[in-house]
């Protein structure tokens, strides 16, 4: 393996590491009310799974304006794509392009609209995990994690436009948790190749 590919897996496995741990520290504060979280800010999912258990204190303008939070998880998660592009790009090359771009063009987004652009990264996570589901750089079970936690992440982000649900908190909810299980195994197994 090439040092700079060594270098873009080590990029990639600590930026998996730290979200995993930004997201566990997070976990308490689903249960807690307003917008507020015990330790940092809510992140934006974490907001959007108390809109949708109809927590006191969160209003779905509670999601706008610049959290920097929101804004390190997006480019935690663009630099896991990254590092995982030079593998992925032989699968598609336009969708790991397309999937390397997104978060960091969600965040421009971010910065200009003060609200819209993070769904950038869910997205992101989506196209990796299919890609990833076609490669053998990670797991196929770790592939089939993340396309179930950034589907149903996705699921309950874009159904704040329509409608809010207890139901569709759980559904995000679990997404979360599998979040955390994904970014882990996509760090154990670059961090390895290391």
């Amino acid at each position: 393996m090439a040092k700079h590919q060594k270098t873009l897996y080590t990029l990639a496995g600590v930026a998996a590491a730290m979200v995993a741990v930004l997201f566990l520290i997070a976990l308490p504060d689903m249960l807690s009310t307003g917008s507020q979280g015990y330790l940092l800010p809510n992140n934006f999912i974490v907001l959007i799974i108390k809109l949708h258990a109809g927590i006191g204190g969160v209003a779905l303008t509670t999601l706008d304006g610049i959290n920097l939070l929101d804004g390190t998880l997006v480019v935690l998660v663009g630099l896991i794509a990254v590092g995982l592009y030079p593998v992925l790009k032989r699968v598609n090359t336009v969708w790991a392009v397309i999937a390397a771009a997104l978060p960091f063009v969600g965040l421009i987004m971010f910065f200009i609209t003060q609200g819209t652009g993070r769904s950038g990264m869910l997205a992101a996570g989506l196209i990796l995990s299919l890609l990833m589901l076609w490669s053998d750089a990670i797991g196929k079970a770790t592939a089939i994690i993340g396309i179930v936690a950034s589907g149903l992440l996705l699921i309950g982000d874009i159904s704040t436009a329509f409608t809010f649900s207890p139901i569709l908190a759980i559904v995000m909810g679990t997404g979360y948790v599998l979040t955390i299980v994904w970014c882990t195994l996509i760090a154990i197994a670059l961090l390895r190749k290391h």
